[in-house]
This record gives structure tokens, C-alpha cells and sequence, in this order.
């Protein structure tokens, strides 16, 4: 009976040790993962931000300008900060008006880990197409 008492005694701090190893592993998983979530989550809401610039500045009447605010609106709604967004609004060899956007978001400032010396941005693009011109 003293052997077992003994024995228990020897391993009282191996929980504590043991809790203190996993729990920085754990903590880092934790909070990568919430990163890499945010980090789609961004780059979904700039997929939908450029999609919906590209479709107004091929409204009638549209500027590029239009299509940058629309973007920049869109991203604004989303709560994201600081993004580039270039837009070229032209007519192709076949006669047909083109529109191509870009946005570029720098994730400093946009996401819940920022790294020292790392840079993560995040760059969409969209070219649409005008079929006809009625």
C-alpha cells in the first residue's frame, strides 16, 4: 500500500508539465486557425467586392470611377481597411466592352495576427464582358 502512495507522489507534477508543453501548441493552433478563417473570409468578401464593381461599370453611362467606388463601397460595408483597387474599362478587337478590376488589401490591419517583418495581401481580379450594346 506504501508502494502505490509512493508512486503517486513521484508523478504530482507530470499533469502541470505535461498541461504546460501542450498548451502553447494548442494556443498557437487555436489562433492560426481563427487567422486562416479570416483570412477566406476576406477573400471572399473582395471576390463578391470585385464582381460587383466589374457588373456596375459595365452599367450605361459607367465610368471607371464606378466601378472603383462600387468596390471600394463594397469593401468599406465589410469592414476591411485599405484597399487598391485599379479599374480598365476598353473595347476589345471584336467590338465588345471589357472591364477589368483589381483590388489589392493588404491583411496588416485586417485580420486578428499581424506578423513583424510579414507583409500578407490579398489580390482579386475580375474581367467582364458586355455581349451586346442594346
Amino acid at each position: 500500500m506504501f508502494a502505490i502512495r509512493r508512486k503517486a507522489k513521484r508523478r504530482d507534477g507530470t499533469t502541470r508539465v505535461e498541461f504546460a508543453v501542450i498548451l502553447p501548441v494548442m494556443f498557437l493552433f487555436i489562433v492560426g486557425s481563427i487567422q486562416l478563417f479570416r483570412f477566406y473570409a476576406v477573400a471572399n468578401s473582395m471576390e463578391l467586392a470585385v464582381m460587383e464593381g466589374a457588373r456596375r461599370g459595365l452599367l450605361p453611362n459607367a465610368q471607371e470611377a464606378d466601378a472603383i467606388a462600387a468596390t471600394t463601397n463594397y469593401l468599406k460595408i465589410a469592414g476591411l481597411k485599405g484597399p487598391q483597387v485599379n479599374a480598365i474599362r476598353e473595347t476589345n478587337e471584336f467590338g465588345q466592352l471589357e472591364l477589368y478590376i483589381s483590388a489589392n488589401l493588404p491583411m496588416n490591419g485586417n485580420g486578428f495576427l499581424v506578423l513583424p517583418g510579414h507583409t500578407l495581401t490579398v489580390l482579386r481580379e475580375c474581367r467582364i464582358r458586355c455581349e451586346s450594346s442594346n
